[in-house]
């Protein structure tokens, strides 16, 4: 039986109950603990009058999944790019030249839209739910360990990946590490056409520590063996670090493996 057919009838049987506290009518994979950190990788722009609506879906899914299975389940990074976005050569552009290249690669015309995990392509933000529930309960291949700190005008990581059980060895694994920072006031149109520009942008991308296409890894490493990566990017003027995060996540040609999101320490 899938999980979709499963959470539907659960729905179904929880939306006639009208004694149930809000908390109780949402619905997750209750037949299965959470295992896995979910990807949620969200494609925005500043003038995309609909974006608000796909992170407030982010936020509500994040409150929901933290309150039932703690904390850093839902990693989510709001990419700016494309004719919606605004670039960060403006005072209160968003938009980076690597998220607009990532944009372009895949083909993105229409915002918002986003990925959970790199599976099934990209999709509109109601299908986020329904996909993040699915891949929180897979289990993952790797343990990923980062750490993050800022020291003399750097923001340093260190990383550790270590293979869970034995995978096939055809497999080519790459690690990809992003910067992001959370709490910028700057400007967001909004669903009644209004401009916003007190809005407070988070989990913004930033930087990465990485090439695009991420990091090779080794392949098929011996069950427990570790493989540990030091990266470093140099602090901009405009970020504020004291809100920032690293988000370091494994793939392989199938999808991400696993994700962890560690605040930068000052």
């Amino acid at each position: 039986m899938s999980f979709r057919y499963i959470l539907l009838c659960m729905a179904l049987l929880l939306s006639s109950c009208g004694d149930v506290t809000e908390e109780e009518r949402w619905i997750g994979p209750q037949e299965v603990a959470a295992t896995k950190n979910v990807l949620v990788e969200d494609f925005t722009g500043q003038r995309c009058v609909n974006c608000p609506d796909a992170t407030a879906t982010i936020e509500e899914l994040q409150r929901r999944i933290t309150a039932r299975y703690g904390t850093g389940h839902v990693v989510a990074v709001a990419i700016h790019g494309g004719s919606m976005a605004i670039s960060d050569e403006y005072p209160m552009g968003l938009a980076t030249a690597e998220g607009e290249a990532m944009h372009t690669a895949l083909g993105i015309d229409a915002w918002p839209a986003g990925m959970v995990d790199r599976k099934g392509g990209v999709c509109r933000y109601a299908e986020w739910t329904a996909r993040v529930v699915n891949r929180m309960a897979v289990i993952p291949a790797v343990a990923i360990a980062c750490e993050a700190s800022a020291d003399r005008g750097k923001i340093n990581v260190a990383i550790s990946v270590t293979p869970l059980y034995t995978v096939n060895s055809s497999l080519e694994r790459r690690l990809t590490v992003w910067l992001t920072e959370s709490g910028i006031t700057a400007l967001q149109f909004m669903p009644d056409g209004s401009r916003n520009v007190s809005y407070v942008h988070n989990h913004v991308f930033r930087a990465s520590f990485t090439e695009p296409e991420g990091q090779l890894l080794g392949t098929s490493p011996a069950i427990g063996g570790t493989e540990t990566v030091d990266l470093s990017l140099p602090v901009k003027a405009a970020w504020n670090v004291a809100q920032m995060a690293v988000v370091a996540f494994v793939t392989d040609e199938t999808g991400v493996e696993q994700v962890v999101e560690v605040p930068v320490k000052n």
